[in-house]
């Protein structure tokens, strides 16, 4: 084995013929060759050339990124917009039953991610007065296990009898005392019980025969099953809408508050010029 060491001028040319993704030449250069290495070498044109020709392939990459990139945004639009619309009659709502936008939240009370995220979308609804809600959806993941379920169940058993009021009390007072991850309350179903109480549901006969009902299990189901066709994959899932354009957003999980403010906003801000 040997090597050849090829001079500048035909390293540079070799290192462009590659990033333009073009076969380098051959390294035993014949006398001709190397008369037009001995020109290229004197020619500024080259290394003008071999610069434009880096700068149109790094230029292509960017936008093939960025047309990728776009791509995928236009998927998981079109993915968000099967999400159900919001219905005062079927959903949990926070704030005006009729916004004319909805911070969607797919959210399991054993989420750690959700317990962080807890109130940073009514915050941020609440910035924009009447404009927009908060519309709440069981997704409870399977590697919590039936605590999570149990959980969602609860909860819409104590909205029977507490209202979306009761609900949201419920639900934020499970994730400010919930060990997440499966675990549940500290002290198991007598704790849950005492929180339903609290948050209004006082019919404790009713609230037992609510939670065994398969009919309210179902309805969580289905919340989780409306998530996944709008493309959720985790907890919290969010998702932004137009309530009357049905526009709709995707956006990330756990977002802090100013950067679930800014979605927001930028997704309101663009319903503007539709």
């Amino acid at each position: 084995m040997f090597s050849v060491t090829l001079p500048p001028t035909m390293r540079r040319l070799a290192m462009a013929l590659a990033v333009i993704g073009l076969p380098a030449f051959a390294a035993d250069a014949t006398q001709a060759d190397e008369e037009l290495i001995r020109r290229l070498e004197s020619s500024a044109a080259f290394d003008q050339a071999v610069d434009r020709a880096i700068e149109r392939r790094i230029r292509r990459d960017a936008e093939q990124r960025q047309k990728a990139a776009a791509d995928q945004q236009a998927k998981r639009a079109a993915l968000a917009a099967n999400a159900r619309a919001p219905d005062p009659q079927r959903d949990r709502i926070h704030g005006a039953a009729t916004a004319p936008y909805s911070i969607i939240v797919y959210s399991d009370l054993e989420c750690p991610y959700c317990k962080r995220f807890a109130g940073v979308a009514e915050k941020a609804a609440a910035a924009l007065g009447d404009k927009v809600n908060v519309v709440w959806r069981h997704y409870p993941l399977d590697v919590h296990g039936k605590v999570a379920v149990q959980e969602a169940v609860a909860a819409e058993c104590v909205a029977r009898q507490a209202g979306n009021t009761g609900f949201f009390t419920f639900v934020d007072a499970v994730l400010a005392g919930t060990q997440t991850n499966g675990k549940g309350l500290p002290g198991g179903d007598a704790a849950l019980t005492a929180l339903a109480k609290d948050a209004g549901a006082g019919d404790a006969p009713a609230l037992k025969a609510c939670t065994e009902d398969a009919a309210v299990a179902a309805l969580v189901q289905q919340d989780m099953q409306d998530g996944i066709k709008a493309g959720v994959e985790g907890t919290p899932g969010l998702i932004l809408r137009d309530n009357l354009t049905s526009r709709a957003q995707l956006v990330g999980g756990a977002l802090p508050q100013d950067q679930m403010e800014r979605a927001l906003r930028a997704f309101v801000e663009t319903g503007k010029g539709s």
